[in-house]
Formats: C-alpha cells, sequence, structure tokens
C-alpha cells in the first residue's frame, strides 16, 4: 500500500521549505529554510516521520548555520557564525536541546575544537561514524579539517587538523559519501590548475598529511601537467591589504632557464593574461577545468595566466574579503585591487610591460570596465564577456526581475549614499574623450541591455 503524503505544520507561518534532505546517518530528516541573512532548520526522526517537526534553532536575522546528525551519540554538530563570530566556529547540541549550542572540546583539556579564528572560515561539516570532516578557507585556498570522534558518545579524541597536499595552489572539497560509517576512510575531490579534476581516499587514522590513494582522475586527453608550474603569490595593494594572485605558466613556453629549476620559481617577464570577478562572495579557485583548459593554446605560447583574488569575493573569508571590504560603499576596493595585482606582477618582473590582457565576465565584466577606465594605459587588450557596465540604468529599473535582489550587492539608488557611490564607478558613465584604451572584445547576450 502506498504511503500517505505528509505535511507538516509550522509556528511561524512566513517559512517556506526550500530543501529538505536526510542526514548521513538516516537518522533525521531536515527541513530548511533560507533567504540571504536568516534561516532556520527543522528535524523530524525518519522512524517517526509523521512527528511535528522540532526547530534546531528559530530564525535570527544574520545567524546562519549548517547541521548534521551523530545518530550514537544523539548529538548534532554544526558550524555557525552566532554570536558575532563572522567565520563561523563548530558547535555540537543535543537532541533533547538542539538550541542548547555549545563549543566543541576536548574532554581532557577542554580545549576548543575549530573556535572562530580571523584567519580562517568554516562552511560545512560532515559527521561520520568515527571522526567528522570541517570545509572551509585559510590563506586564499579551500581547506578541509578531520577530527577522529569516540564512535558512542560523538567526544572529539584529538585536535582537528588541516589536511595538506602536494600543491599548495590547489582547490579540495568534500565528496559525496551515502555511508555513515566509511571505516576510517574520506574521499575528497581536489583539482589545481596542472591537476585535473582527481577523487582522492584517505586513512584518518593515519593522519591528515597521510598520502592519498588516488581513486579516478578526469581525462584529459594530450596533457601534461609535468609540463607547466603554478604558485600563489600576494600582491599589496594601496592601502596594505594583501592580495592572492594565482599563476599558471609553462617553463619551456617561456624560454626561463630558472623557471624551470623548480616548482616554485617565479616566471620571467612575458605576456600576461590577468582574470577576476570579485562579486557576491564567490571565489575564483584554482581548478583544473574551468581555469586551465580554456587558456591552454595561450599558456602554451608563452603567456602566464594569473587570477587575482580580489576583494568582492570570499577566498580570504566571505565576512572580511566580501562583506566589509568588497560591496556597497566599499566595492571600488575590487576594481583597486586588480590594478595593483597588475602593477605588482609587472614591478616583480614577472608580466611584461605593454603585453597584459584583462578578462571578466557579467559582474566581472564591471570590473573590466572600471579597469579600463581607471588605468587605460595598464593594459594592451580586455576581454569583457556579457559585461555589467550599464550599472546606473539597471539598478534604477525595478521592473528588472533581478534589480530589487541586486540592491543587496550594489546598494540601491534611491538612496542618495548608494547612488552617488555607485555613479562613481559605473563604467558607461565613466568613459573619457581623447583617451586611448585597450583594444576590446565584448560579447554580449540576444537578450542583454
Amino acid at each position: 500500500m502506498a504511503r500517505p503524503l505528509l505535511t507538516w505544520g509550522f509556528a511561524d507561518r512566513a517559512s517556506s521549505v526550500q530543501g529538505v534532505s536526510t542526514s548521513r546517518d538516516g537518522s533525521l530528516l531536515f527541513i530548511e529554510s533560507e533567504s540571504k541573512e536568516t534561516m532556520e532548520v527543522h528535524f523530524v526522526p525518519t522512524t517517526s516521520a509523521a512527528d511535528r517537526p522540532r526547530i534546531v534553532r528559530p530564525r535570527e536575522y544574520g545567524v546562519k548555520y549548517d547541521v548534521e546528525s551523530h545518530a550514537p551519540s544523539r548529538t548534532l554538530f554544526l558550524t555557525s557564525n552566532v554570536h558575532g563570530k563572522r567565520n563561523r566556529a563548530l558547535y555540537r547540541a543535543s537532541l533533547e536541546a538542539p538550541s542548547d549550542w555549545q563549543p566543541v572540546t576536548l574532554p581532557a583539556t577542554g580545549e576548543q575544537i575549530l573556535p572562530h579564528s580571523m584567519e580562517r572560515s568554516l562552511d560545512d561539516v560532515m559527521v561520520f561514524h568515527d571522526f567528522l570532516a570541517c570545509s572551509g578557507r585559510a590563506g586564499g585556498f579551500t581547506k578541509i579539517w578531520i577530527c577522529p570522534l569516540d564512535a558512542r558518545t560523538g567526544a572529539p579524541t584529538a585536535d582537528a587538523k588541516a589536511m595538506t597536499f602536494e600543491e599548495e595552489a590547489c582547490e579540495v572539497h568534500i565528496a559525496s559519501h551515502r555511508l555513515f560509517d566509511t571505516q576510517g576512510k574520506l574521499r575528497v575531490a581536489y583539482t589545481s590548475m596542472i591537476t585535473p579534476d582527481s577523487l582522492l581516499e584517505f586513512e584518518v587514522a593515519s593522519g591528515a598529511s597521510a598520502p592519498p590513494k588516488l581513486l579516478k582522475q578526469r581525462p584529459a586527453p594530450n596533457f601534461d601537467g609535468s609540463k607547466y608550474r603554478t604558485m600563489q603569490l600576494s600582491v599589496t595593494a594601496r592601502d596594505g591589504e594583501k592580495v592572492p594572485v594565482t599563476l599558471l605558466w609553462r617553463p619551456d613556453a617561456l624560454d626561463i632557464r630558472d623557471a624551470a629549476a623548480t616548482s616554485s620559481a617565479k616566471p620571467g617577464p612575458a605576456p600576461l593574461h590577468l582574470y577576476g570577478y570579485g562579486a557576491y562572495g564567490i571565489c575564483i579557485d584554482p581548478g583544473f577545468a574551468a581555469e586551465t583548459l580554456p587558456n591552454l593554446p595561450l599558456v602554451d605560447r608563452g603567456v602566464v595566466l594569473a587570477l587575482a583574488h580580489v576583494r568582492g569575493g570570499g577566498e580570504m573569508g566571505h565576512h572580511n574579503w566580501y562583506e566589509t571590504q568588497g560591496k556597497y560603499l566599499a566595492k571600488r576596493n575590487t576594481f583597486f585591487d586588480f590594478v595593483d595585482c597588475a602593477k605588482a606582477l609587472v614591478a616583480e618582473g614577472i608580466a611584461t610591460p605593454g603585453l597584459l590582457s584583462c578578462e571578466g565576465r557579467s559582474a566581472g565584466g564591471l570590473l573590466v570596465g572600471n579597469v579600463v577606465n581607471d588605468a587605460p594605459d595598464l593594459f594592451r587588450a580586455a576581454l569583457a564577456g556579457v559585461p555589467f557596465v550599464d550599472l546606473m540604468v539597471s539598478m534604477c529599473d525595478p521592473t528588472i526581475p533581478l534589480t530589487t535582489e541586486e540592491w543587496e550587492e550594489w546598494g540601491n539608488p534611491n538612496d542618495e549614499r548608494y547612488h552617488q557611490y555607485m555613479l562613481s564607478y559605473s563604467p558607461i558613465q565613466q568613459v573619457r574623450r581623447g583617451v586611448t584604451y585597450p583594444s576590446m572584445l565584448l560579447v554580449s547576450g540576444l537578450n542583454d541591455p
């Protein structure tokens, strides 16, 4: 006989269910409702799914959290920015008191596991039978921290350790896991600008730094990663902030003898193509498929590819890099960072003056429009894909479906502060007469205002 369709009633009638999922241990059904600034999660035991859902924590403006379950200990593990911990910290709560969050600590010493830090930001937590894995960012790169757990009590048995990889400039994520008890193994999705998408498996008990087992790698015909070099530099912006830049080059194509000596050597003066985005808190990580493949023809001909991880993205922490320094009345930091990165690469002898090009798409096109207005002599060529360059016209027209939502990114032009600030950098309004601009390729959509 078919099971009846279940419906639930909520105390908060304003809640709208946006996601339903089962915990990895199979014990709970999570029901999530979320907006840009608020969220809340309810749960129902899968053994009694007709019960009234219980709330983990009522919605509170500005508070976000992610939650997972450890069934043997009847424990919830969470990461959250509650109490102003903008980069998030790790918490635990019991099923009996899900709103009573406590820091995760070592029983023997009381030392807190993965506390809030300005040097690290946490994202999701994934809980297994005898360990947990937490994803986040540090030093501009994605990171994974592993913490062993007592399978019965859910208490940590050792401090959390960051996983290390042979390549520093890489992108890592916890891979999909259908099992709760993985027999002490963790699978990780791994890629870099010289390594195709790979699935790695780690033995957790052997330590976070133990060599992984390669399970699978996406085929990349005719690609030999040993011919390329990649690294990350730190550029000092005009206000003193450190901005990461990731480089990819081919030493034999550049014909620079010292660059071929070690993987850490910098490329010599060469043509350079600089890519940037810097909006919505989105990170441009050094991956293979999206960042490397489209640019290999350039790299093979001696061009250095550079990714500028400018403010407006989230590479150096969502709150610091985006919320406080990369949106609203701080948006121009995005453009200043990009120009400062280009100038620094020339000053470091990596890029050749007069042989620089830049590229950005959509909100990255807004970046390109500002860069060529602010520093028209810096670049020889500019590529703008579906560029968002008529900022004021778009933001002042609330009949465009996405406009009012975009006011939470750039500002509401009906407020004089935001109106004047956006007008100061809207690319169309900043075009100057008598200025020689770079050669530009602009690609638009069929219905692109």
